[in-house]
């Protein structure tokens, strides 16, 4: 085989291919205790891009946070709300990269205000900071983080007339801002809920009332932070519980529960940069439909999800919309139950999805799973939550590779402890994959890798193939090619679980750069000299000299016979000729 000197600089030439998976069954791993035992409150879990998870929760009076690195176990409960006394009504939010924001409300000073902390990839939680201004009760916030590590937080706020959405930002490398109304005036609101895509345009919703009925309002707020006026979506009833998500385009989806005659699941789509279009509903006639849920993902898909009731049963159902498209018929996610509760769900980019419910089990409140692949049907109910007693208060997130974490609080009914559990869906990840040495033939080159999986432990050694024949197990190997060519590498994680990845490199053995000895030779006839010997003329000087004629190499740097990487570079002096 032929071979040309690389490109100026280069002796070897590696294409990185993307990691892939081979998965065994996705399974939910065994839960752990995150919190001791006290006094029960609301919680919330979400997971960066990585597969770092993250909780907190309201435990008699204190918001508390617990971490879990991926590939790692989770951190102890830390207390997060400092000295506030009566903490409550948490909401957590973390970017892609691992910044996280969480909110409650918190009593201070004759009311009740709204407080955050925050915590950057890696770092510890901040001390907490008052988002809305004493004099009035604030109460139910909600956060969202853009791509960038901004954070939008909303919440609803009494003026002394009405009660209001306000809202406030948070740079990822600054301070929280002044808050601002995003509601108007003449009507009082609750449940408020925000979402951000990626480049941070934003929509709010909220529950709003004029006294004699409530009607679901949204806004939407640009990257540059400017608010939209507030829009109706729904109409023909009493509306509440609103949820929203949106995708990177812009696309919006909200839903939320209706009262007309009977309960029903509603929605209503915006097009990014347009308005709302009509509210339509997704759960069937006949049954009374509650706590509806949403999840989007990047692409704008979407996932609702609620409980349906027929007089006699409850049923989880749900319905999907891919971004531009119909919603689907409805699906029964759980065998009908004499007494199911608080829905969640989660999508992660492919369009996996997971949800999961309070369900009754073996005379216990038990929290209960189902998972669809993108493009597959539901799986059956699972059980996370163990035996030792009632359990409430679900929630679900998915990372970017489908791994997610699911949080619940168990306990008597009266005190409660908070746990968690894994969803192990995909590889290990093949972390530090890097290829060392001179890339020409006989050369040792040294192959490494650092794999980890996000949840569980890893099966045996990496296994390499070098594309020659030879083969090697473990996170360092050596290998030397004895050839020229183009070779494809190999390397091969498992987890204890049996999902398996695999990295691809492609490596280009080009023949050595043997320096030729050119002192004496003309600069012509010695840069020929240099390529035919897969080198490449480095630095060219000239210098005065008595005994090299004009227009000579006089040095050369390195010298004759070096074995050196394809395409190394040989310097030169050449000479002016004697002096004067």
């Amino acid at each position: 085989m032929a071979f040309r000197l690389l490109a100026p600089g280069l002796a070897f030439l590696i294409l990185v291919a993307l990691p892939q998976s081979a998965a065994a069954a996705p399974s939910w791993l065994k839960a752990a205790n995150l919190s001791a035992t006290a006094n029960g409150g609301n919680l919330d879990v979400a997971v960066d891009a990585a597969g770092d998870a993250f909780a907190v929760w309201a435990r008699s009076g204190t918001v508390q946070a617990a971490q879990r690195p991926a590939g790692a176990t989770w951190s102890g409960a830390q207390d997060v709300s400092g000295s506030c006394l009566d903490a409550r009504g948490v909401d957590l939010a973390v970017s892609p990269a691992g910044r996280a924001v969480v909110v409650w409300e918190c009593p201070k000073g004759g009311n009740t205000i709204v407080q955050a902390a925050t915590r950057p990839p890696g770092g510890s939680w901040s001390a907490p900071h008052d988002l809305s201004a004493p004099g009035h009760d604030a109460h139910a916030p909600q956060v969202a983080l853009d791509r960038a590590g901004d954070a939008l937080a909303v919440w609803a706020r009494s003026n002394g007339t009405d009660v209001i959405v306000q809202a406030a930002q948070r740079r990822a490398s600054g301070d929280w801002l002044a808050p601002e109304d995003v509601s108007g005036p003449g009507r009082d609101v609750d449940r408020p809920d925000v979402a951000l895509n990626a480049a941070g345009n934003g929509v709010a919703v909220w529950q709003s009332s004029d006294g004699s009925n409530t009607v679901i309002q949204a806004a939407a707020r640009s990257a540059a932070g400017a608010w939209s006026a507030p829009q109706t979506l729904s109409s023909g009833g009493y509306a509440e519980r609103p949820h929203v998500g949106i995708g990177s385009a812009g696309d919006a989806v909200a839903v939320w529960s209706l009262n007309a005659g009977h309960f029903r699941t509603q929605a209503a789509v915006r097009r990014a940069g347009g308005g709302w279009a009509p509210a339509e509903t997704l759960s069937s006639a006949g049954a009374d439909a509650f706590q509806p849920q949403v999840a989007v993902n990047a692409d704008g898909n979407a996932l609702a999800a609620w409980l349906s009731f027929d007089g006699r049963t409850y049923v989880v159902q749900s319905s999907s919309r891919a971004r531009g498209r119909a919603w689907s018929g409805i699906q029964d996610l759980t065998p009908r139950s004499p007494d199911l509760g608080a829905p969640k769900v989660a999508l992660d980019p492919a369009g996996d999805a997971v949800a999961v419910w309070r369900g009754l089990r073996s005379a216990r409140e038990r929290i209960q799973a189902v998972r669809r692949p993108a493009r597959g049907a539901w799986s059956a109910p699972e059980l996370l939550s163990g035996t030792g007693g009632d359990a409430d208060l679900p929630d679900v997130a998915l990372d970017a590779a489908g791994n997610g974490a699911a949080i619940w609080q168990s306990g008597n009914g009266i005190t409660w402890k908070v746990q968690a559990a894994g969803l192990d869906a995909a590889g290990p990840v093949l972390a530090r994959l890097r290829i060392s040495g001179r890339r020409i033939p006989q050369s040792t080159l040294t192959f490494s890798v650092a794999p980890f999986d996000v949840w569980s432990a890893l099966r045996g050694r990496p296994h390499w193939i070098f594309g020659d024949g030879a083969s090697a197990n473990g996170r360092r190997v050596a290998h030397a090619y004895r050839s020229s060519g183009a070779y494809v590498v190999r390397v091969r994680q498992a987890d204890a679980l049996g999902n398996a990845t695999t990295a691809t490199r492609r490596i280009v053995i080009a023949p050595p750069c043997v320096v030729p000895s050119v002192v004496g030779e003309t600069l012509a006839a010695a840069k020929a000299a240099i390529r035919r010997n897969d080198c490449r003329t480095g630095r060219v000087t000239r210098a005065h000299s008595a005994s090299v004629r004009k227009g000579r190499v006089l040095k050369q740097r390195p010298g004759p016979g070096r074995r050196l990487a394809n395409g190394a570079a040989v310097s030169l002096v050449v000479s002016r000729g004697k002096r004067g």
